[in-house]
């Protein structure tokens, strides 16, 4: 995930959030030089930023002072997705080793630790659909009837419906203020080409 689509993803308020204060104050501060300073001031931060010697220290205090007014909030699924994670690594090994039995009993505990809230049920889906691909592989291996049984129990378990366009409960993202365009430059969002949100063409 690069370009565009990071700093898409960073400036949601639900992601900054979960994430480490210290993180988050980075972030804002990041977010609000790049708004209020010119090209040439942004290149002179950044030169600030590499020599990393009394003019940084200052502004780096100021980042650690301003990290206590955030507090960590753990998004919606967090706890299930965190609970169902080493099953998917030991599914995706079982997977990778061609031992389907083992894999489908991993994938029924990684469904079994992603319920208990609509959030992370989206992501299930994924996992029912491997579930139903490796039953009924076995199922055609063996002509096991109880194979195929189980294969149509992962298909026919339902989903939440999409709560947005991109399938997320927080869509649209809040707006965030942004400088009249004529006070807009071009800056080094993406080596040397200006990004979409700071392209004086828009």
């Amino acid at each position: 995930m690069l370009g565009d689509d990071l700093i898409s993803y960073v400036g949601r308020r639900d992601v900054q959030q979960a994430m480490h204060p210290e993180i988050h104050a980075e972030l804002e501060f990041g977010y609000d030089q790049s708004m209020q300073s010119t090209a040439a001031e942004m290149l002179d931060q950044i030169r600030i930023f590499g020599a990393h010697q009394q003019e940084w220290r200052e502004v780096d205090a100021d980042i650690v002072a301003a990290r206590d007014q955030y507090a960590r909030i753990d998004t919606p699924g967090a706890a299930e997705l965190q609970k169902a994670a080493s099953f998917e690594v030991a599914a995706c090994d079982a997977m990778w080793q061609g031992e389907w039995p083992r894999a489908l009993e991993l994938i029924r505990q990684i469904l079994d630790a992603l319920r208990g809230g609509r959030a992370p049920q989206r992501y299930a889906a994924l996992w029912h659909y491997l579930g139903y691909c490796l039953a009924q592989r076995i199922a055609n291996q063996a002509d096991n009837a109880e194979m195929r049984a189980a294969a149509t129990k992962f298909m026919a378990t339902p989903t939440p419906p999409l709560a947005g366009p991109r399938g997320c409960p927080n869509w649209p993202p809040p707006r965030r203020r942004r400088l009249p365009p004529r006070n807009r430059r071009p800056w080094i969002c993406s080596i040397n080409r200006p990004c979409r949100a700071c392209s004086p063409t828009r």
